[in-house]
């Protein structure tokens, strides 16, 4: 995609990455990854989704609460 972001999903995001507990980032201009609000998992991980710019699929996992990924805020 020339402008670099997700339109398939329904909505419009840009390939950011995320950020380490280290504090260095990953993944720039490749993923967009973002916490879900999926609560059923362990304390340390959060649920996530990964939208990567190569594939029209929406990767969901359990992640650690310590990288620093983007969120998506809607609206009822």
């Amino acid at each position: 995609m020339d402008d670099r972001s997700f339109v398939w999903y329904g909505f419009s995001a840009l390939p950011v990455g995320f950020r380490h507990q280290s504090g260095y980032f990953d993944h720039f201009r490749d993923h967009a990854y973002f916490w879900s609000g999926d609560a059923t998992l362990l304390v340390e991980k959060a649920g996530s989704m990964n939208l990567k710019a190569k594939d029209e699929y929406a990767y969901r996992s359990g992640s650690y609460k310590f990288f620093a990924y983007s969120v998506r805020c809607l609206q009822d």
